[in-house]
């Protein structure tokens, strides 16, 4: 019978006889699909459609589509299926709103998998619009207008708002609501949803965390231009008292009064405070490194002293945090050299970091300059107790782009450096290579190049060391802003960048 319908003008048009047609190919296609021949029965009922197409037809060639991986093809599908399906209420195929939501929901999910953003916010959309009450619809929706996916700020704003007025008290929608406004000019329109969050939930942490640095940021230099204002003592010091109230003996508001007092010149009083902060927060990193920063400058080396075993025992910390306190320990080189040590005395509570790269880690963060004489230590350790690690070719590799100016030396000691590192198993060591191979072998960005070296006018040694200057002072003040994890992220996402040029 197919074949007689093949001998007929393909311009026949004679609707009877076309949906004759359409459901012989139909059948045909239905029959390749059984056997699992998904092609053939696209092929088949794609004829079938050009002769008379119907929402059976649409669906099966959604779901052949699907199992081709032909997602955007099987979300058109789904939307056609949709389009023709029936509108009264009496017909055996009809479709209800809850039914309909979620078929323009998997027509949104089919696009992601492409991804076609816009077509799968305009599918969520149509499934919104017939289930409205539906919250994790909306979520979803949100999830896809956030900054780090489409990037709509506005319309991800909006539908929150809409989630709010359903439900007033769901603290998903207030909290993703507060950080948007925190990430952009209207950060301090999170406030009162912080604490309506507290409202609902005391205990959230998160909340009562950004609510505590809405009041830390007040008491902070504010910038003006070059310049840096900062409030009068009593000022700063109501401004937090008014912040414990809302929240008792929270540890970020009593470590900011104890940095206060350190400005004031308060010596007696900002210890205190900023052992209170480390009694209240024992397992906060975070807390820890500003705590043992900030009591250096108040001589205060038995309350250190009192700290250090504590901070050892903060589940998850790495050798990293050490390095990090010697590097900003460096005016007060006994305790620079101490939280050095203690980088290499914590390889005895977690196994995943080798001495290896701690002592690079180490060698590597002190500037050569300065500190020739605590550098030359741990150089001498990395010889001495990991000759075979891989370090040594590393160090030799780093030697030969800074001072020896030789690139093809540097290339042959990381090579040999990384297969050393592997012998050894040694994966933070070999990330270490990796990342300075990516900088040896990316293209200058010749305009920042330009900018920096030409500075001032300045060119040879001077222009060099301004460039370093200016350098070495960017990236302190990002290390104070951002944690090590992120500036690692910043510095693998820039090296991409300079991978493809500017």
């Amino acid at each position: 019978m197919l074949k007689a319908f093949e001998r007929l003008p393909s311009d026949l048009n004679d609707d009877a006889l076309n949906q004759v047609a359409s459901l012989a190919l139909f059948h045909q296609g239905y029959e390749q699909a059984e056997k699992g021949n998904w092609r053939k029965a696209v092929k088949y009922w794609q004829e079938a459609a050009q002769k008379s197409h119907n929402r059976y037809l649409a669906q099966n060639l959604a779901i052949a589509q699907e199992q081709q991986e032909e997602w955007a093809l099987a979300a058109n599908e789904w939307r056609e299926m949709l389009r023709r399906r029936p509108r009264k209420e009496g017909h055996p195929d009809y479709l209800r709103d809850k039914q309909v939501a979620a078929i323009w929901e998997h027509a949104a999910n089919c696009y992601l998998n492409v991804p076609l953003d816009d077509d799968a916010i305009t599918c969520q959309r149509k499934a919104i619009q017939y289930d409205p009450q539906n919250l994790e619809l909306r979520f979803k929706l949100i999830s896809l207008l956030m900054p780090d996916a489409h990037g709509d700020t506005q319309a991800a704003i909006k539908e929150l708002n809409g989630i709010i007025e359903i439900a007033p008290d769901n603290i998903q929608a207030l909290t993703q609501l507060a950080h948007l406004y925190m990430t952009n000019e209207w950060r301090y329109n999170a406030t009162p949803l912080w604490k309506k969050i507290l409202e609902l939930d005391p205990e959230n942490k998160e909340a009562r965390k950004e609510l505590a640095w809405n009041y830390v940021e007040k008491v902070l230099p504010q910038k003006t231009g070059y310049l840096s204002r900062v409030l009068p003592f009593k000022e700063r010091v109501k401004i937090l008292e008014q912040g414990l109230k809302e929240l008792p003996e929270h540890p970020d508001l009593i470590l900011a009064m104890g940095i206060v007092h350190i400005d004031a010149h308060k010596d007696a009083e900002a210890k205190a405070y900023l052992v209170q902060a480390h009694n209240l927060a024992p397992q906060d990193a975070q807390i820890a490194a500003m705590v043992l920063q900030n009591l250096i400058h108040v001589n205060a080396d038995a309350e250190i002293e009192q700290i250090i075993p504590q901070v050892h025992q903060i589940p998850t910390l790495l050798p990293a945090f050490w390095v990090d306190q010697g590097k900003t320990a460096l005016d007060h080189p006994k305790w620079a050299k101490r939280f050095y040590e203690e980088a290499l005395e914590h390889l005895k509570y977690i196994q995943v970091v080798t001495k290896a790269s701690v002592l690079v880690d180490i060698y590597l963060s002190l500037p050569p300059e300065k500190y020739k004489d605590l550098k030359q230590i741990y150089l001498k350790k990395i010889f001495q107790e990991t000759p075979q690690s891989g370090a040594v070719e590393f160090i030799e590799a780093i030697s030969a782009i800074d001072v020896e100016q030789n690139i093809g030396k540097a290339k042959r000691m990381l090579h040999k450096a990384k297969r050393l590192a592997k012998a050894a198993n040694d994966s933070g060591l070999v990330r270490q290579i990796e990342t300075e191979e990516k900088m040896l072998n990316a293209p200058p960005p010749n305009a920042l190049m330009d900018m920096l070296f030409n500075m001032g006018g300045m060119g040879g040694k001077k222009g060099q060391k301004q460039m370093d200057h200016i350098l070495d002072q960017f990236l302190y003040e990002m290390q104070g802003k951002y944690g090590q994890k992120e500036m690692e992220c910043m510095l693998e996402d820039l090296l991409d960048e300079l991978e493809g040029g500017f």
